[in-house]
């Protein structure tokens, strides 16, 4: 199984489009959770976020960029769902008392860490990891 966890740079978009492509697709063993990822850290990054919705070939002319922004998150979980990607690890069988596990094995991957566009705790990251069992989509609070 590969878990995707990209904050929808437009690499983390080319690997999901190769991750269709190389499996015809049928995505039954890739977990998307860039809508997560990027309702989490929304707030910090509304108008590159803006920019995407945009690029996705709706308007933001008319929306704030708040609004646009979240209307851009809405819209990723609806493309991961269309394509029949699976977005939940409880679709994968992974228990719950898993997530501490991964958020270890995340907190490690610095490289991918520093590219954010906030900064994230083992916290955040956990929490980022357990929106999907609960199939919602949670924002970091404050600003």
């Amino acid at each position: 199984m590969v878990i995707g966890i990209g904050g929808g740079s437009a690499l983390d978009l080319t690997k999901l489009a190769g991750v269709l492509a190389s499996h015809n697709g049928k995505v039954e063993e890739y977990l998307n959770l860039t809508p997560y990822v990027m309702g989490y850290i929304r707030n910090s990054c509304e108008k590159r976020m803006k920019d995407i919705y945009d690029a996705m070939g709706f308007s933001s002319v008319s929306l704030l960029q708040e609004e646009a922004s979240y209307r851009c998150v809405v819209k990723l979980k609806r493309l991961v769902e269309d394509v029949n990607i699976p977005s939940t690890l409880k679709g994968f069988n992974i228990p719950d008392d898993a997530l501490e596990d991964l958020t270890k094995d995340a907190i490690e991957q610095k490289r991918i860490l520093a590219r954010s566009p906030m900064p994230l705790l083992k916290e955040d990251i956990y929490k980022i990891y357990k929106s999907p069992f609960d199939s919602v989509i949670v924002e970091k609070s404050g600003r």
